[in-house]
């Protein structure tokens, strides 16, 4: 009797929120945002820099980035150029390879023509979501890129100049201590720097004020230990917040939900 052997499947996608290719003056500025689904950006010409949570990465042609749900990032023009690429925004069940979310990849030209149509498909499903079978049909195609791309060799990619390190070194201290209550001040001293500085450093990466992203760092922490199934007092008092009440109120501001209804 013939035996069924079970396809133990990693991760699915389930559906696609955005699609679209860019044509970027040597201006364009995306500001930093973070959301709970998988982002894949693609450059086929032109360069990009691309920050993501601490680091800070040039995209040339060919090169690949995924930013993970709740990773924040921005994007921007890079080297005076006017570069051109796709975005695709997408939702997973199960788990897509921790690797894909560290560094940038490069596609070889023999690839990139296959990308390039699942992107197309991409951007002419989001015009018309209607066809299911169409969704189906791109969601293994990208499944399948995926997969195969878990293969292949990552760059690291990183911007090695010496503002993007202190800037990479200053958000792991304030991840570090995101259940703390610091101050621009002691974000300052304890790395040595000036105020101002800090606050140009994200102006220049972040697009966001030091603040504003200490601020997405505990609701990203927060989150995390809601989905663990700790309580709204326990989330409260391992972060230092002055009371409960304030954590909910804190919380929802940032994320349009109460902590009750993100553990449900």
């Amino acid at each position: 009797m013939l035996k069924l052997k079970p396809i133990n499947r990693i991760f699915s996608i389930e559906g696609f929120f955005s699609a679209f290719r860019f044509d970027w003056n040597e201006s364009f500025v995306f500001n930093g945002e973070s959301h709970p689904f998988w982002e894949a950006v693609c450059v086929l010409s032109g360069e990009v820099e691309v920050t993501e949570d601490e680091n800070v990465y040039i995209l040339g042609e060919g090169n690949l980035i995924f930013h993970a749900p709740m990773e924040f990032h921005r994007i921007k023009s890079a080297q005076g150029s006017s570069p051109s690429g796709y975005v695709i925004s997408f939702s997973v069940s199960g788990n897509i390879p921790d690797r894909l979310s560290n560094g940038v990849f490069h596609i070889d030209p023999s690839k990139m023509k296959e990308y390039e149509n699942i992107c197309e498909k991409a951007c002419a499903f989001i015009a018309e979501p209607e066809n299911s079978a169409d969704g189906q049909d791109l969601a293994a195609l990208l499944e399948a890129f995926i997969i195969q791309l878990n293969e292949k060799t990552e760059t690291d990619g990183r911007s090695m100049t010496q503002s993007a390190a202190e800037y990479r070194r200053i958000v792991s201290f304030m991840s570090e201590r995101v259940s703390e209550n610091l101050t621009l001040g002691d974000i300052a001293k304890a790395n040595n720097v000036s105020v101002s500085y800090v606050k140009l450093l994200f102006s220049t990466y972040a697009g966001i004020s030091p603040k504003a992203y200490f601020n997405q760092l505990r609701v990203r922490r927060a989150t995390e230990l809601l989905r663990k199934g700790l309580s709204v007092t326990e989330v409260s008092d391992s972060m230092n917040f002055s009371s409960p009440n304030y954590f909910s109120s804190f919380y929802k501001k940032h994320t349009g939900l109460s902590p009750s209804e993100q553990q449900h």
